[in-house]
This record gives structure tokens, sequence and C-alpha cells, in this order.
């Protein structure tokens, strides 16, 4: 009978023994299988983080772009702006230009178109006249002169010349000429204009200057002999003028 009881309490025990080792085996397995999923919780996390940064990076480059895109955009734009701008104040400035040059134009036609009829049958006031259309038509030559316009500027003065021959102008009409071909370096043109008035009107105030012009466009041509000539018969003809100082000063050189 004890025999039997031990028996029973041995069996009793294993079964208990055997039935906690299942439970824990059991709680194992579903810590490993939850631990698991943990795991890949995790991972999903992780590539949720990614995407989302990505994501954000990708947004913040799209914006730097765009800000890129509408800083160039405007920059154009206000490159266009100040270009248009600039043309309109450029076509204003013509416009202003042509309207002056058309009004010379005109009196100047008006004033040779007087001139050209018959002097024999005028009167004094026709003469005084002249006089006044004369200085006017100097007046718009210097201007297109001090303009740079040379070539219109020497048309000017010629006409002066051929439309009004005795008029006192005509000997400052030559020095302009002169002056004309000088400041575009036509040297031996130059010269032939100063010398005539040197040679035909010796005696006008601006004799000396042509003189010592003359001079001048001899050295720019190389040529000192006619150079020491021109300024030597300056000194002698004019010596209290200013350009034989010059003259004096330059030979002295």
């Amino acid at each position: 009978m004890k025999t039997t009881t031990s028996i029973l309490t041995g069996l009793c025990a294993l079964i208990l023994l055997t039935g906690c080792g299942s439970v824990a085996i059991v709680q194992r397995d579903a810590w490993e299988r939850q631990k698991t999923d943990v795991e890949e919780l995790k991972g999903e996390v992780q590539k949720l983080r990614a995407q989302v940064n990505n994501g954000v990076q990708e947004q913040d480059r799209q914006i730097k772009l765009l800000k890129a895109d509408m800083s160039v955009f405007f920059a154009d734009l206000k490159n266009s702006v100040s270009r248009v701008s600039g043309q309109l104040e450029q076509n204003q400035y013509d416009l202003k230009n042509l309207s002056k040059t058309t009004e010379k134009l005109s009196e100047r036609r008006y004033i040779l178109k007087g001139a050209a009829g018959d002097s024999a049958s005028r009167s004094d006031s026709l003469l005084v006249s002249d006089k006044m259309d004369v200085q006017k038509l100097f007046k718009i030559a210097r201007q297109d002169f001090n303009a740079r316009d040379y070539v219109r500027a020497k048309q000017e003065f010629e006409e002066i010349i051929t439309k009004f021959p005795q008029d006192e102008l005509v000997d400052d009409c030559l020095y302009w000429i002169g002056e004309t071909h000088y400041v575009q370096k036509k040297y031996a043109e130059a010269v032939i204009e100063y010398r005539k008035i040197v040679e035909e009107y010796p005696t006008d105030n601006c004799a000396p200057s042509a003189a010592y012009k003359a001079g001048l466009c001899y050295e720019k041509l190389d040529d000192e002999k006619n150079m020491k000539k021109a300024w030597t018969d300056l000194i002698e003809k004019y010596p209290s003028s200013d350009e034989a100082g010059l003259a004096r000063a330059r030979l002295k050189m």
C-alpha cells in the first residue's frame, strides 16, 4: 500500500513538472514572437522615418529650386524693365534731337533760299536781314560742330561761304572748316584752310590762331621744316599775340 502511494505521488509530481515545462516553453515561444514583432515594427518605423525625412529633404530641395527660379525670373524681369525704360529715354532723347535738327534744317533752308536771289536788287533792309541770317547759319554750324557732327558742320560753313562770299564771317568759317578736319586728324586738309586765312585774311582776329594751328598740323605730319617756318612767321607777324608765345615755347622744345 505504501509502495503504491509512493508511485502515485511520483507520477503526480512528474506530471506537474512536465506541465510546468510545457507552459514555460509556450511562454518562451510567445515572447520570441512578440520580440520578433517588435523588431519588425521598429524596422517599419525606421522605414517610415526615412521616407518622411527623404520627403522633407525633397520638399526643401524643390522649395530652393523654386526660390532660385523666382530669383532668376525677377532679375530678368528687372533687366527687361530697365532696358525698356532705357530705350524709352533714348527714343525721347532722339526725338528731341530730331526736332531740334528739323528746326535747324528748316531755318537754314529758309535762309539759303532767301540768299539765292539777285543781290543787286536788294534794299538796305534786306542786306541787314542777310547779316542776321548769316549769323544764324553760323550759330547753327557751330552748334553742330560742338555736337561733334563734323560732316554737317563743315557743309554748313561751306554753304555760308558760297552764299555770302563777302560777309565778314567767311574767314571764321574757313577757320572752323579747318577745325572740322583737325579734330578728325585730317591734318593735310586742315592746314590748307588755316593757310588760306593767314594768306587771304592776315589782319583778321583768327589769323594768329590759324597760323599756330598750321604749325601744329605740320608737326603732326612730321614736316619739321614747314612747322618751324609757320611758327617763325607767326612770331614775326603777330609778336604780341598769345599764339606767338605758344610758338616760341614750342620752338624751344
